[in-house]
């Protein structure tokens, strides 16, 4: 490397290391003066992106890193300009100077891209390139990438068709400079001579590492939807082994009321299923909940690499852990309190237990009884997934019937399988009496009415009322359904790993281009199962981490996506691509998905997310309550002071109470007597 190459690199890193530095000393100065969250985050943007240039400097590739720069840049650039919370979109005119600058910015990652791509007299190859695809299937390609760049539930039920369009074109825009930018990265020499392999610790790692991250700084170990709250609350009931703890005082229940508990017949409970409360009570245990997720995230991650390489080798392998690692939805279901990543979990350990099953007719009893166990836990934990899942599963050991040991298989899977699903049935005779009675269905059949929770069509169907924006309308129908369908594929499009082309992009790829097997197939017909099934849902459920209601699909789409990088590698090879450049592309676009696009997830949305907040355990931690009864009296979700509630009410822990009028404030003191009582309200 030549001095002025050298200079440049070590210039580029320096800066880069410094701006990733800089937020630390912002956050350790006076409130006033710490800049926002949102420009700490593009400030860590650019340091990535210097950092990275400064790297491919020094192995003497600059245009290559100047163009890794400009899409890390350019991209953090696009989700600057977007809003983040329910219904993502582009902001189509600045308002401000920083917003004229970030498109100003999109517009640098376009022309370097163009100029990187003249520069290697690559035109040509460009032409070739479409020879290969085929005009047609890249017309396909690009229109289904930008027609769920934007969710439709954003602007229908306004009646906002035409800005609708607008920021389909505005999405279509920023797929295809991110398109063109992927395009001259392919076109550039390649910087390495051979690609470096890794162990699938590796990305057990980065998923624990990640999402254990994500969730202590942007999650903030709380939950931030009421469902979180009430897994934690029946966790730590069974983490004292029983489903419920005894009802509270008459007069204090009207402060400890929220959302899925329910105080009935002198017990105090969750309404929830309780398979992911049973496996976050360990967490509780050992005082470390907020763990239980990222620790199944990184076990997932080691059986999905398992699997694949079993049935399809450790190439594809290697590619499905390093997208599933990578993946913002992964890490953001990993990072929260809910139970999605629980049903992925044993869904994976199932098939795996099967899979070892195969290999030993001695033990072939004994596995496939535990893989039913385990399938039988999904059941537990989310029952139309354990349903789909366990099913299919069950159809697929029975149609090996002419192997050895099938029927062997097919009774111990079984027995597992419903011997352990018949836990969710001892729960609901515990709390119903009734087996077949749940109680969540018995609670919001009587918070909003008969049949309001049920599955189908129906114009009862959903809270009265609907469920604001994130409802069409009231009651559930076909049309509904296909709305809801539609919003969960952009969700998806935009989660699942944060790539500017869109993270349907190589699903697209293999149906375009690649040549679909059986196994293949087999998960096409496993995403569109779980994707028929809940079309006949009234909810969508992808307002807080994305479709989770679709979580069920992770293993399928990974699997798929792998299928799809490969065709899209090999396509390129045709035309003179190096297969090492397309390795090192999908790298590069993952890293954007885990350093740039999670933190802006993490800083934009889950801060805080549904007003929740650690000031009361903060102050909790700093010994100002004692065992006092503290009224939470402040404009914040008053689970922030609930869920810190030991449901025993023990005497030497506060107790939390929601602000009601004064007569009923008194009220709740006097029934709790032996503590002094306070209120906690802002300053």
């Amino acid at each position: 490397m030549n001095s002025k190459d050298f200079i440049i690199s070590w210039t580029a890193k320096l800066s880069g290391l410094l701006l990733l530095i800089a937020p630390v000393f912002f956050l350790l100065t006076p409130a006033t003066v710490v800049a926002d969250s949102k420009t700490l985050w593009f400030c860590s943007v650019l340091g990535f992106a210097l950092l990275s240039f400064g790297y491919f400097a020094s192995l003497q590739a600059k245009v290559f890193g100047a163009i890794v720069f400009s899409l890390f840049v350019g991209g953090g650039a696009q989700l600057w300009l977007t809003q983040p919370l329910w219904f993502p979109a582009i902001r189509l005119k600045p308002t401000d100077s920083i917003e004229m600058l970030m498109f100003g910015l999109i517009a640098m990652q376009a022309l370097l891209a163009v100029w990187a791509i003249q520069k290697t007299g690559k035109f040509s190859g460009i032409l070739r390139l479409i020879q290969e695809f085929g005009t047609i299937r890249l017309i396909v390609f690009f229109t289904f990438s930008a027609a769920f760049s934007v969710s439709i539930m954003g602007y229908l039920p306004r009646g906002f068709i035409t800005s609708y369009f607008l920021h389909l074109i505005a999405g279509g825009a920023m797929v295809g400079i991110n398109l063109l930018t992927i395009t001259a990265l392919l076109c550039q020499p390649q910087p390495f001579t051979k690609s470096r392999g890794f162990s699938p610790l590796v990305p057990a790692l980065v998923v624990f590492i990640a999402s254990a991250t994500l969730g202590w700084f942007s999650f903030e170990r709380l939950p931030h939807v009421e469902d979180e709250l009430v897994y934690l609350f029946q966790a730590k009931t069974i983490a004292t082994g029983s489903f419920y703890a005894p009802a509270p005082p008459e007069a204090a229940r009207a402060g400890l009321e929220y959302y899925l508990l329910e105080i009935r017949d002198g017990r105090w409970f969750a309404t929830t299923p309780p398979g992911w409360a049973s496996i976050l009570a360990l967490g509780v245990i050992v005082g470390l909940p907020w763990l239980v997720n990222p620790l199944m995230a990184a076990i997932s991650v080691l059986l999905a690499h398992s699997i694949t390489t079993r049935v399809s080798g450790p190439r594809r392998a290697d590619i499905l852990v390093l997208l599933m690692s990578t993946s913002p939805w992964v890490l953001a279901a990993s990072a929260s309190l809910m139970p999605h990543m629980t049903a992925v979990l044993f869904t994976l350990l199932s098939w795996w237990l099967l899979l070892l099953s195969g290999k030993s007719t001695r033990k072939t009893a004994l596995l496939a009884g535990l893989a039913g166990l385990a399938m039988g836990w999904v059941f537990v934990t989310r029952q139309l997934e354990g349903v789909i899942i366990g099913t299919l599963t069950g159809l697929l050991i029975i149609s090996k019937w002419g192997q050895a040991g099938t029927f062997l298989r097919t009774v111990s899977y079984s027995i597992g399988a419903i011997f352990a699903g018949s836990f969710y049935f001892f729960h609901n005779a515990v709390l119903t009496g009734q087996l077949l009675t749940a109680p969540l269905t018995r609670y919001l059949n009587e918070q909003w009415h008969v049949g309001a929770n049920s599955y189908g069509f129906g114009s009862q169907i959903g809270p009265p009322g609907g469920w604001g924006d994130l409802d069409i309308a009231p009651g559930h129908s076909a049309y509904e359904g296909l709305i809801n369908t539609l919003h969960n594929i952009s969700g998806l499009q935009l989660e699942l790993f944060g790539w500017g082309i869109g993270s349907l992009a190589l699903v697209y790829a293999l149906l375009l281009w690649g040549r679909p097997d059986r196994k293949d197939a087999l998960m096409l017909f496993f995403s569109f199962l779980i994707i028929f099934a809940m079309f006949f849902y009234w909810f969508s459920g992808s307002f807080y981490i994305g479709p989770r209601y679709w979580f069920g699909l992770l293993f399928p789409i990974l699997y798929l996506s792998t299928g799809g990088f490969i065709a899209l590698k090999d396509r390129l090879a045709n035309i003179g691509v190096d297969t090492h450049s397309s390795g090192l592309t999908l790298f590069i676009i993952c890293l954007f998905g885990l350093l740039i696009f999670t933190p802006w997830r993490g800083i934009t949305k889950y801060y805080e997310y549904g007003n929740f907040n650690s000031d009361v355990r903060a102050a909790q931690e700093s010994g100002a309550f004692s065992n006092a009864v503290v009224i939470f009296d402040i404009n914040s979700n008053p689970g922030s002071a609930l869920v810190l509630n030991d449901p025993m009410l023990p005497a030497d822990k506060p107790i939390f109470l929601d602000k009601q009028d004064a007569a009923s404030n008194a009220a709740a003191i006097a029934a709790l007597p032996g503590r002094k009582s306070m209120v906690y309200s802002a300053e």
